[in-house]
């Protein structure tokens, strides 16, 4: 675990997006920076294989990302969801 603390937060919204979410996630994880960053994912209920997906690049980089779920789609809420549940984070 890198103790340096984090300079930049990623926030990344997906919702049935299997066939295209690795592309993104390995866009993060291919950055070269000095500095620090971490990329906070949200999957809002979704009914393809993408949450499995997120959870893999989790388990594969947990210095890098940390992945929120839901039990009920937010958005159909009308919920904030970077506002009401990433920031808060």
């Amino acid at each position: 675990m890198d103790d340096r603390k984090v300079d930049v937060s990623v926030l990344c919204l997906s919702y049935n997006q299997e066939r295209y979410i690795a592309r993104c996630l390995d866009g993060f994880v291919n950055q070269q920076t000095d500095f620090r960053y971490e990329v906070l994912v949200h999957d809002d209920c979704s009914t393809d294989g993408t949450l499995q997906v997120i959870m893999d690049y989790e388990r594969r980089y947990p210095d890098i990302f940390t992945v929120v779920t839901e039990e009920e789609n937010q958005y159909s809420r009308h919920v904030n969801i970077y506002e009401d549940i990433l920031l808060p984070i």
